[in-house]
Formats: structure tokens, sequence, C-alpha cells
């Protein structure tokens, strides 16, 4: 309801003309221990080890009006950070292999996770010459929340067995660790983005995007667990395999938290080296991972044009295409989706009136 009357009341005061619509899609994951099916599917597949896993997306649509845009936006972001150790423990546990025996695995972890909703007015500003700036507020409810870390040890007693201690500290949704029933909590934020463009030269152009420059949720009554579990409790499947079912000391509480959206920055330059080739270079840098690409950008003409680029990183290729208000591109480290540790896809369209 408050989405709708937003757009009633932009349209109300654009008196019938404004500029137009437009879409602006952008779905990526990064998935370094095992390909991102497999990290769906409890951690099957190939292991190649690694310390991050993340996925950030973004739905938004909405109208224009000379240099604003309002729209409702849709947000999906997870990111998960975790040693060489977990990484390497979590992947044999969940598929049943042999553990190194007498080694301690030192266990760290750090969840943020966020699902939420909402409303985003921009506006964009001609500043000084040659920048552009344009800022953008979010109005955001709150749909899914995790946030929290585990730290502790598991040592290999034998190829199927070990014990553990590990100390949790987290909020959430859902309890995925330790199956506690609780009531999903709601939550109301904000979060401001800015994207500036330099072009001091017509060879040159360079832009910065910041997502979440500044970003909370306000979440009501989340469920939190603070507590210590530890092996003390064991059972073992028809193989001998070791079924762990923690024995837990601490707390479960329910409690309001105010949920730090992390930033989210792509730097992009581009330099004119022939009249119709451009050198390009790209960083995309979270919290959890920073990935580096180079490549190039064949004009077809001034306004479209073919875009090649490689991830040094994660080994993926990026193919895109824009041409006038349309862009579009696909990046993946490999043919087959399944097999695929790297995979996003970016659309937008402007339709003007």
């Amino acid at each position: 309801m408050q989405k709708t009357l937003l757009v009633g009341v932009f349209l109300t005061h654009a008196s019938g003309a404004f500029a137009g619509v437009y879409v602006d899609t952008s779905l990526f994951a990064y998935s370094e221990a095992v390909t991102i099916k497999g990290a769906i599917d409890g951690w099957s597949g190939d292991f190649s080890g690694g310390q991050a896993a993340i996925t950030h997306n973004w739905v938004e649509t909405g109208v224009t009006y000379q240099q604003w845009k309002l729209g409702i936006l849709k947000r999906y972001d997870y990111e998960l950070e975790f040693s060489p150790d977990t990484a390497d423990f979590v992947y044999r546990t969940e598929n049943k292999l042999a553990l190194e025996m007498g080694k301690t695995y030192h266990l760290d972890l750090k969840a943020r996770h966020t699902y939420s909703e909402g409303v985003r007015l921009s506006h964009e500003f001609k500043t000084v010459k040659d920048l552009d700036l344009t800022l953008g507020l979010s109005y955001l409810r709150g749909l899914e929340l995790t946030e929290g870390v585990l730290q502790g040890t598991a040592t290999a007693l034998s190829a199927s067995d070990y014990d553990f201690e590990f100390g949790v500290d987290y909020f959430y949704s859902k309890d995925s660790l330790l199956d506690r029933e609780v009531q999903a909590p709601s939550g109301d934020g904000y979060s401001v983005d800015l994207h500036l463009v330099w072009q001091p030269t017509t060879d040159f152009i360079s832009s910065l995007t910041v997502k979440d420059l500044i970003g909370r949720i306000y979440w009501e009554n989340a469920p939190r667990t603070t507590a210590t579990a530890s092996s003390n409790v064991k059972e073992y499947d028809a193989n001998g395999y070791v079924i762990y079912k923690p024995a837990l000391s601490g707390f479960e509480s329910n409690e309001d938290f105010t949920q730090t959206l992390p930033r989210k920055s792509t730097l992009l330059a581009r330099y004119r080296v022939f009249s119709n080739i451009r050198m390009v270079g790209r960083i995309y840098h979270t919290k959890a991972v920073t990935l580096k690409q180079l490549g190039t950008e064949y004009m077809l003409s001034e306004s479209t044009q073919l875009q090649f680029l490689y991830m040094l990183d994660a080994k993926a290729i990026t193919l895109g295409l824009k041409s006038g208000n349309l862009s579009f591109a696909v990046i993946s480290d490999s043919k087959e989706l399944n097999e695929a540790h790297t995979f996003g896809l970016s659309f937008s369209y402007l339709y003007k009136f």
C-alpha cells in the first residue's frame, strides 16, 4: 500500500509528462569452495577450497521524470566469510568423507544475510564540469535476516569421528544451525547509494558506484542465540560416521537488532586506445571479496558497444552489450551452469515517452 501510494504521488506531480519507465536488474553469485549449485545442495560436488561465498541480487522497476527516478525494489544479499579449515571440515562432514586423523580444524565463520523489499528514489545532479553524481535513497522492509559468527575447533579422532567445541552468536529469521523453532522478525530500514561519473577527456571515462554507502535495517524482536556447543552427545550412522547432536550451554532470546548493510563498491575505468576500441578495467569490492576484471569494449557506434571482460580472480568471462537505453551482460566461469563457481546476469532498459 505504501509503495502504491508513493508511485501515485510521483505520477500526479509529473502531471502525466514523466519521461519513461525503466527496469534495472543485477544477479550475481560467487562461491570459492564448491560450485554455486553445490553450495545450494549442501556443499556437494568437487571441492576447491577458499574463504568466501556471496550472492548479491537487485531488481528495481519504476518511472522517471527529468533527473528523478522512483522505483519498487527487491534485494537479496548473502555473504559468507570462513577460514580454509572451516571449508575443508564442512565439506568432509557434509559428504561423509574421511577426516585427517589427529588434525585440529580451526573453525571461523561469519554470515551476513538480508532479504528486503521497498521503494527507491534517486536524483541525478550536475555538480561540476566533467563530473555527474546520482544519489539514491531506499526505504527497505526487512523480510529475512541472518547475521553472526561461529568460532571454535574440531579435532578428528579417526577418519569418521571427531570432537568439537565452538561458540556462536547470531541473529536470524530461521535457525539453520541449531534448528530452534522461532517466529521470523520484521524490520524497517534505509539505504543510501551513489553513482559518480567522471570524464575529464573524450578518451577517458570512469565511474564509482557504491550501494549501501549507509544502510541500516532495524529488526524488532529478532531471535538470537549466544551459546557454546560441544560434542558430548554423539550418535553414529550405519557406516560408523558420527552424527553430532550439540550439547548447548548459553542463551536463546529475542531482541531488537540494528543490522548494518555492508558496502558494495564498483570502480570502472574505460580508455579509448583506437577510434572504436576501449580498454576496460573493473573492480568489485565487498566486505567478503574483491574481484578484478580487465577487457575491451568494441564500439559499433557511439551508442552501441560490445564488451568482453576477464575476471582475474575467478577466471570468469563477461560478455556484454549496450545499445542506447538497453544493456545486457552475462558472466560465468563455466559453459555448464551446474559447474559454475561464478555466475551473473544484468539487464537494464529505459523506455522514453
